[in-house]
Parts: C-alpha cells; sequence; structure tokens
C-alpha cells in the first residue's frame, strides 16, 4: 500500500485535484452568491452549501495530502536519483572544488522536485482550461465560442513560450557553464597574473542578460494573459442575451475569467524551475572527477590471495622513502605516527589511488596499476550522504537487504538506528556524533566484505567500550582478510600484533 501511495501518478492526482478543487470553489460558491441574491421562493439553499463545504474540504485534505505525499514521492525520487548518482561515481575521484558536495547535493534535490515544482503546475493548466470549457458549454452556451477562442489563445501562447523557454534555458545553462570555466581558469591561473599585461576580468554580463531574457518572456506572458482576460471578461458583461438577465448563471463565466490570474498564471511563474531543473540536471552529467581504472588482470578472490607486498614507497611531499610493506592473512598491520606524518596518504597509496608512488604484488605477481573494486579504504573524515540511512550503507548496492543492513548496524553498536533505516541523516537532517559516523562508515565497508580493508583512525572519538568493540570487530574480519590499520590511538590492554611506526622511518 505505502508502495502505491509514492508512486509518481499518485502525488500527481492529489496535486492536480488540489487546483481544479480550489476552481470549482470559486466558481461555485460566486454562483450560489449571485443565486442567493436573486432567488424565489422555494429555493433550496441547503445543497449548494453541502456542495461548497465538499469542495472546501476537498481542497483542503487535497492540499494537505498533496503537501505530505509530494514530499514522500519527492524523498523516493532523490533516493533514486542519489543512489543512481552513487553508483555512477563509483571509483571516481571527484575533482571539482570544495563546494562540489554542497551542489551536487541541491542538484539532485532539483532534479527530483521536478516533478513536483513543475509538471504537477502546468498539468493543472490544461485540465483547468478544459474543466471551464465543459462548464461553460453546459451552463452558459452563448459563451461557449468567446471561452473556446481564450482558451485556444491561451494554449497556443502558453505552447509557445514554453518552447522560447526551453530555448533559452539551454542557452543560459551553456553561458552558466562557460562562466564557471572561465573563473575557474582565471582564479588556477592566479600565481601567473604578475606575467600578463593586465590582470584578467570575468564579466558575467552575458549570463544576466540571458536570465533577464528568460524572465521577461515570463513576465510578457503574465502580462498578455491579464490583457486576454480582460478582454474576455468586457466582452462577457457587453454581450448578455436577454433571456440571461437575472440569472445567476451568468456570473460563471465572469468569475472564470477573473480568477484566471490566479489559476493560469502559475503556468508562466513555473518557468525558472524548468532552468533550475536543466541547470542540475547538467551539471549531474557533468560531475568532474577522475576514474580510476579497474585492475580486472589482478582481481583475486580472497581465499586465494595469501599475502601483499608494497614497495618502493614514496609519500607525496617527504624526502624519505617508506620502507616495504608486506601483509598476510590474519595478521593485520597497525600504521602509528604523529599526526602528519604521511599515515592517511600511505593507505590511500596502498588502496591505488596514487600508483605512481608505490609497486605492488600480490602472492608475488606483479599488480598493475589500477583501482580495486573489492578493496575498501575507510576514511579518517568519512562523508554521510543527505539520505536515509539504508541508502548511505547501500551506497547504490540494491542487493543488500534490510536486515543485512541491521546486523551490520547491531555489530558496530549502532542498534539504535537499527529501526530507523529508512530516516534521513546528515545535511540538515539527524546528526550523528563523531565517534558515530566512524562505526557508520566501517559497517558501510564490511558490507561489500573487501579482500583488503584499509582503516583510517577507527578509534577516534569512541569511548573505551566501543574501542573494543570495534578493535574485536576488526580482529575477527582480520582472520580471513587483510586488514590494514592507521591510528595514533589504541584501546587499553591490547595485543597489536604487527606495527610500523612511521616517525620510526620517514
Amino acid at each position: 500500500m505505502t508502495d502505491r501511495l509514492t508512486r509518481p501518478w499518485f502525488s500527481f492526482g492529489i496535486g492536480v485535484i488540489h487546483q481544479i478543487a480550489g476552481l470549482l470553489l470559486v466558481i461555485f460558491a460566486t454562483w450560489f452568491l449571485a443565486a442567493c441574491a436573486t432567488a424565489t421562493v422555494g429555493f433550496n439553499y441547503m445543497l449548494p452549501a453541502v456542495a461548497i463545504r465538499a469542495l472546501a474540504l476537498t481542497r483542503i485534505a487535497s492540499g494537505y495530502g498533496h503537501l505530505w505525499w509530494g514530499h514522500q514521492r519527492l524523498f523516493v525520487r532523490l533516493r533514486q536519483t542519489r543512489s543512481a548518482l552513487f553508483a555512477r561515481l563509483k571509483n571516481t575521484i571527484l575533482t571539482g572544488n570544495a563546494e562540489l558536495e554542497t551542489q551536487l547535493e541541491q542538484d539532485t534535490l532539483s532534479v527530483a522536485g521536478a516533478w513536483v515544482n513543475w509538471l504537477v503546475q502546468h498539468a493543472s493548466v490544461v485540465l483547468g482550461l478544459l474543466l471551464c470549457q465543459v462548464i461553460i458549454i453546459i451552463f452558459t452556451p452563448h459563451d461557449a465560442l468567446i471561452w473556446g477562442g481564450f482558451a485556444l489563445t491561451l494554449s497556443l501562447v502558453w505552447a509557445m513560450l514554453l518552447w522560447q523557454s526551453h530555448a533559452v534555458v539551454r542557452a543560459l545553462v551553456s553561458t552558466q557553464t562557460a562562466l564557471r570555466n572561465n573563473i575557474n581558469h582565471t582564479l588556477n591561473s592566479a600565481s601567473l597574473w604578475h606575467l600578463y599585461a593586465q590582470v584578467p576580468t570575468i564579466s558575467p554580463a552575458r549570463y544576466w542578460q540571458v536570465y533577464f531574457q528568460l524572465q521577461g518572456q515570463v513576465q510578457r506572458g503574465i502580462v498578455f494573459l491579464l490583457v486576454l482576460t480582460s478582454a474576455g471578461l468586457v466582452y462577457t458583461l457587453t454581450h448578455i442575451p436577454e433571456d440571461m438577465l437575472g440569472n445567476a448563471l451568468l456570473v460563471i463565466p465572469s468569475v472564470i475569467f477573473l480568477s484566471a490570474q490566479d489559476w493560469a498564471v502559475v503556468g508562466f511563474q513555473a518557468q525558472p524551475e524548468l532552468l533550475t531543473f536543466q541547470q542540475s540536471q547538467q551539471r549531474l552529467q557533468q560531475t568532474p572527477g577522475v576514474v580510476l581504472k579497474p585492475d580486472g588482470n589482478n582481481e583475486l578472490s580472497a581465499d586465494r590471495i595469501q599475502s601483499i607486498q608494497w614497495s618502493n614507497i614514496s609519500l607525496p611531499f617527504r624526502q624519505k622513502t617508506c620502507p616495504n610493506i608486506q601483509i598476510k592473512i590474519g595478521m593485520p598491520l597497525w600504521i602509528t605516527g604523529s599526526s602528519g606524518v604521511g599515515k592517511s596518504s600511505l593507505l590511500e597509496i596502498m588502496q591505488g589511488m596514487y600508483p605512481k608512488f608505490a609497486l605492488c604484488q600480490i602472492n608475488g605477481h606483479q599488480r598493475h596499476d589500477g583501482f580495486h573494486n573489492s578493496w575498501q579504504l575507510v576514511q579518517q573524515h568519512p562523508t554521510l550522504l543527505y539520505t536515509s540511512i539504508a541508502d548511505n550503507l547501500r551506497m547504490g548496492d540494491a542487493t543488500l537487504t534490510d536486515e543485512q543492513l541491521r546486523e551490520i548496524l547491531c555489530a558496530v553498536g549502532l542498534n539504535k538506528l537499527t529501526n530507523q533505516i529508512n530516516s534521513w541523516i546528515g545535511g540538515s537532517a539527524r546528526q550523528l556524533s563523531g565517534g558515530e559516523i566512524k562505526r557508520f562508515a566501517l559497517a558501510r565497508a564490511l558490507l561489500r566484505q573487501p579482500e583488503v580493508l584499509l582503516i583510517d583512525e577507527p578509534f577516534e572519538g569512541l569511548d573505551s567500550h566501543n574501542q573494543m568493540r570495534i578493535f574485536a570487530l576488526i580482529s575477527d574480519y582480520a582472520t580471513h582478510h587483510c586488514v590494514v590499520i592507521a591510528t595514533h590511538l589504541f584501546p587499553v590492554n591490547v595485543d597489536q600484533g604487527l606495527t610500523l611506526n612511521l616517525d620510526d622511518v620517514i
């Protein structure tokens, strides 16, 4: 039942009903007031009053329903959009600026919300025109021709505005992209400005020119609507048949023309949403990043990996080289050292992010440059995505069941999240503490059952109890997998085993 209620056509239908109920309420209530003023003896006041109340309740209920189900649909669509983005960006290092993560968050929200913000508004206008045409044909057939001409003209203007806006939006997106590239190029060359005869300048004039062109089209459409409705109203009031004088039905065409400025103008005002949607869609398709090439020739299953050795290790910005490192199944390696000594960089080199900084052999065989899909790196500062707990754990992998998610949450001590896996975290949603984020990221990595698990500072921000829990979990996983842990903090009274202190060798 819940899946049906979050289908797009359900929330779409609720939104259209909300708009149409409002239009019918205005028309029927105005007719009722006119009918009361001209009513004769025996006029039934009760039935129209009940109908008006029913329309008002429908308007209110559909409004709240659209708010609720529309947001539910928005969340579903947002989860789908972000899951698809996660899957597409797998094994990709983003190369944008520090605001890229926030931009991706906003863009996915804009793409997911296009259904509510743009399509529902336009569908309401189309169905409103058809409904008014039917009402006028039934109750005031002498106005059917003029209303038909009005509806046709408005539809043509509306369609023309959509077509023109689409062309302007494409030009605006292209201009914005060119402006952004120009800004990035100019700022990236700042160190060379002193060599230029004149410091480079950036002018957004072209962007604003196209932007105001779009706004001007919207405003012209609204003005044309006002002129058209005013002309229709004047014609209706000056061409009243004699047999209709004193008939309350005469107010129907007039109120339709007058209210058109409210229910029809939303179609014009929704044009900027199309701009936002197309801009966001293009940015998502062109997300800057470097795709790490998978090392398909060296993907070995966990039961075949016996040892991995890194040699000729050169840490970035360090003059000395790191000694050769060898790890084996059942013998986790603990990398220690002071802050800034290069523990995180070493893990990234071992992961394959920077293949030129080391040579790697698996079971004695040279590994080609590339990225291992089955190796997982849990970074020191993990990122929580602004989506549900389940999607944060799945990261686009739809094969993981809810039960698997709950089991891994319990394993890392996040039992309180097991009954809330569809709740949102990150962004402006529920916040997790630093220690909880650490354990959450470890759970996310363990779900993939990686052949090699690299963990950066797993005990930071944890109390002694949870430190022992995570230590036991890592040790248990290391019995059948290759594990490397970089840390400056250890649980008390534990056997560290194989340890490499970078302070002693760098």
